[in-house]
């Protein structure tokens, strides 16, 4: 679960504790990723697969929200990504 990191610093979130930071995180991204990160960190009895799923939502809302910023290749390569996972 590396994406939070990244969208902090894209979203200039300044954290102490980590309990903290990825309630900042969620409040900046808003419902959708929430909801994505909670099914991902499996909070509700979710399966391995739903986890999974939703770990890859989590990446396409992260790509989604910092795409202004690939270049050509970055693009490719997650543009691959995404394709791979909906497969």
């Amino acid at each position: 679960m590396h994406l939070a990191p990244i969208l902090a610093v894209h979203h200039r979130i300044l954290h102490g504790p980590e309990n903290r930071f990825w309630d900042l995180v969620s409040d900046a991204m808003g419902k959708e990723w929430r909801q994505t990160q909670s099914t991902a960190l499996g909070l509700d009895d979710e399966s391995f697969d739903e986890t999974c799923q939703a770990a890859l939502g989590l990446y396409g809302l992260a790509a989604n929200e910092v795409k202004n910023l690939f270049d050509g290749r970055q693009e490719r390569v997650v543009r691959h990504a995404r394709g791979l996972a909906q497969s």
